[in-house]
């Protein structure tokens, strides 16, 4: 599926840059930014109840690999932008999202 190759794609990044922290205009590969931009916006949604394509497998899947929801605001990573693989256990998402 389109998801899959996707996320296959930042599987390389992962193995290129040692993280999956791709920039959020990364004119290398736009269409994996916006992709990684997209996932987030989605995730977000959730968390404010609106509904979309975004699967709890897939959710699951990212967070195997180190996925950062929150990049600290504008596109950005901080220091202490972390997200707790637990954080959406019960489905409340509280702190895993800001």
């Amino acid at each position: 599926t389109p998801w899959d190759e996707r996320f296959q794609t930042l599987l390389d990044y992962k193995r290129r840059f040692r993280n999956v922290n791709v920039p959020w205009q990364w004119k290398e590969n736009v269409a994996l930014a916006q992709w990684v931009n997209s996932q987030r916006k989605k995730y977000k949604d959730l968390l404010e109840g609106k509904r979309n394509n975004l699967s709890e497998e897939q959710i699951n899947r990212l967070n195997s690999i180190g996925f950062k929801w929150n990049t600290g605001g504008k596109g950005r990573y901080s220091e202490d932008n972390t997200h707790d693989d637990q954080n959406n256990e019960e489905g409340t998402g509280e702190g895993a999202y800001t």
